[in-house]
């Protein structure tokens, strides 16, 4: 897929990021799809909980627009494919996970 041009118009701009995060969402979708196929074979009737990662509030321009569009379809998608069985929807700040993770310094 060839990155979207600042050259076109605004319009176009706008179709091309609403196609390529919905195609985006539902890839992460069947990807979890069968991810929890696993788990309701070993545990039938699990509560699904799903976790994201925040957007960094240092971000800003068109790109952090981008990327939270991008988030809320993704979010709007798990929400709308999992209705009636998600029980929870989480999303931790970007520093939270690294720092879990033990790499929230600078130099790591």
């Amino acid at each position: 897929m060839a990155p979207v041009s600042t050259k076109d118009k605004n319009s176009q701009i706008v179709l091309e990021h609403t196609i390529r995060s919905t195609e985006l969402a539902n890839l992460i979708v069947e990807t979890l799809d069968h991810f929890l196929e696993f788990i309701a074979y070993v545990e039938p009737g699990a509560p699904i909980y799903i976790s994201s990662e925040g957007l960094s509030y240092g971000s800003t321009g068109d790109a952090a627009l981008n990327l939270a569009t991008y988030k809320g379809v993704l979010l709007s998608k798990l929400y709308e494919h999992y209705k009636g069985r998600l029980y929870g929807l989480y999303t931790y700040s970007p520093i939270t996970l690294k720092a879990t993770a033990g790499c929230a310094g600078k130099n790591k």
